[in-house]
């Protein structure tokens, strides 16, 4: 039967980035002192990690190289005596007759040996371990299928979903299409390592996350910078009274006519009416505020709206 980890495990080809897998299991099975000798490369003696176990000093041979008798002997020929214990971690299948010959060997150096073989690595991954399984081999585990699930829900039933408003904007929250803000609040449910490995599309979800974040800020500062200029205008000492112009303002210049928002209901207070808020929407309309406070938040809403269905698009053509 098909194994996704089983055939990503054969394919790898990063010699420092198995070491480190093969390191971060050590860690993960509960060894202790695990020290990678040569991470960035060069050359480690054949003494590719060391590390204890209960105590006991150990070294691991890790290779990607096929021809694994051959390295394992060149690897054990240059074993200290000083370890008692040698892991060695490879992406073949090691027979039962190899094992016992290995073993064999490393008995006459001094050393028991644990063999973490193609198999044995493919059942610790899809077992125990599968964040370590996502961080190297690229597959999903049971976050990243939430993630995943949980966005394309969004994608698919846009009318329905609700979203955490606490925190939003005025002008966030007047938005029709709240898929971006969505998005965001779905993501930040989950630790930001688990995104960002989600295979294939994490780096295009923390890369969004930086994206809407640095959108809410510019929201954040144009939106009062805007309020506080109305409030010079208008001369009430009341701030909700700016927000309420503010609020009407946006709708205008987003293409609702007065008779269209009238009609929507009135919002209005502190004795504002419909022509004053007309008015003070013509002066800053017609000296540009409008415009330079406005563009830049909507165009950028735009495309925060076009990125979300490309979140998930890569996973859609594979269903």
């Amino acid at each position: 039967m098909f194994n996704q980890t089983r055939q990503n495990l054969l394919t790898f080809d990063n010699q420092h980035e198995f070491e480190r897998m093969s390191s971060d299991l050590l860690n993960s099975l509960g060894f202790e002192n695990v020290e990678p000798m040569a991470p960035l490369g060069g050359s480690d003696g054949g003494c590719d990690i060391k590390y204890l176990n209960g105590g006991t000093p150990a070294v691991a041979f890790v290779t990607l190289r096929k021809d694994i008798r051959t390295k394992y002997f060149e690897d054990l020929a240059k074993k200290a005596d000083s370890f008692e214990e040698i892991s060695l971690f490879c992406i073949v299948d090691v027979t039962p007759k190899q094992k016992k010959e290995f073993t064999e060997a490393a008995l006459k150096k001094g050393s028991t040996l644990q063999v973490y073989d193609l198999e044995r690595i493919r059942s610790i991954l899809d077992s125990s371990l599968k964040d370590i399984r996502r961080k190297y081999l690229g597959i999903d585990d049971d976050l990243t299928t939430q993630i995943r699930d949980k966005l394309t829900k969004l994608m698919r039933f846009q009318n329905s979903f609700s979203i955490a408003s606490g925190d939003t904007s005025i002008l966030e929250g007047m938005f029709a299409n709240k898929l971006p803000q969505s998005v965001f609040n779905l993501l930040l449910g989950f630790e930001i390592n688990v995104v960002s490995e989600v295979p294939r599309i994490g780096k295009k979800l923390e890369g969004f996350l930086d994206r809407y974040d640095a959108f809410h800020g510019l929201v954040t500062k144009n939106e009062s910078e805007l309020v506080t200029r109305i409030g010079t205008i208008e001369g009430c000492r009341f701030r909700d009274s700016w927000k309420i112009h503010f609020r009407y303002c946006v709708m205008r210049y987003a293409g609702s006519t007065s008779e269209e928002i009238q009609n929507k209901g009135s919002f209005l207070n502190f004795g504002i009416t419909w022509g004053s808020a007309e008015k003070i929407y013509r002066t800053l309309d017609v000296d540009g505020t409008l415009k330079s406070y406005l563009d830049p938040v909507f165009k950028e809403y735009e495309v925060l709206v076009t990125l979300c269905p490309e979140l998930i698009l890569e996973k859609m053509i594979e269903a």
